[in-house]
């Protein structure tokens, strides 16, 4: 390799990456009819991205943590424990009404045994189905955000469930505080940060520059 070859890559390394930052679902007339055209596809594959997205926008935790889900772990149940794989941490949470019929409808026949989040084909040696991993639920998201019609541009990613849940928390009922707790934040800063409501506030800020200059 030349050293000049060497020189660039080098200062290539040093370059700052560019962060394509997730955001969440900020209209909530998009978040309904994406539920509503969701809940129309009956295939296998059809009804995971359903309740992958109903259990993400309304439960708000990570992907890592729903993937590990069982079907027996929300049928028929009003609560839920789960022990979060980045913390460690133990995490109690009520299953809303809403999220309890979808469950009750969608899960009536399977399997307690089932991961909730199945692949869409049977594991050859075992005959079972697997749960699907977080680059298949990346997958999924997409084609979420693809039913949604969300623009091209719209940065979404398996985050966007959890955002659009810590967001419209905030935006409807303000409680900073349990928010935090939820999301096992340490700061407020951080909080508002990861919803999204701080490039809200930014966004205003220089909107409000079109008359900076006038007298």
């Amino acid at each position: 390799m030349s050293e000049f070859v060497e020189k660039a890559t080098e200062e290539k390394k040093k370059r700052p990456k560019t962060v394509r930052k997730v955001e969440p679902i900020r209209s909530k007339k998009v978040i309904r009819e994406t539920l509503e055209a969701l809940s129309q596809d009956r295939s296998r594959i059809g009804e995971r991205r359903y309740l992958l997205f109903a259990s993400g926008i309304y439960l708000g935790r990570r992907v890592g943590d729903l993937l590990k889900l069982k079907v027996g772990d929300v049928k028929g149940m009003k609560n839920l424990a789960i022990v979060e794989e980045k913390t460690g941490k133990s995490m109690s949470m009520a299953i809303n009404e809403t999220l309890q019929e979808i469950y009750r409808e969608r899960l009536r026949d399977r399997d307690p045994a089932e991961p909730l989040f199945a692949s869409s084909r049977a594991n050859r040696i075992t005959g079972r189905f697997n749960a699907i991993d977080k680059r298949t639920a990346l997958r999924d998201i997409k084609e979420v955000a693809r039913i949604a019609r969300l623009p091209a541009d719209y940065r979404i990613g398996t985050h966007t469930m959890r955002k659009t849940f810590g967001y419209w928390y905030y935006k409807t009922f303000g409680d900073m505080a349990t928010l935090m707790k939820m999301f096992n934040h340490s700061k407020a800063e951080i909080t508002l940060i990861y919803i999204g409501i701080t490039d809200d506030q930014l966004r205003m800020a220089f909107r409000k520059t079109k008359d900076l200059y006038d007298d």
